[in-house]
């Protein structure tokens, strides 16, 4: 599993630590080029700005 994202919207703890526990090999990385010839399936989603209390 590839986490693709910039540091302030990284994946939690909690979730790394879940596959971990079970097994599941996972790798943060922040741009997608890094990664993109190796997956299988790209999911992605939007950054949601209107989540962001301080936007600078």
């Amino acid at each position: 599993v590839y986490f693709v994202a910039p540091p302030v919207v990284a994946m939690k703890e909690d979730i790394k630590t879940f596959l971990t526990q079970r097994g599941v090999a996972w790798k943060e990385v922040e741009d997608l080029a890094e990664v993109a010839a190796e997956v299988d399936v790209l999911y992605q989603t939007r950054i949601q700005k209107e989540r962001f209390t301080n936007m600078q």
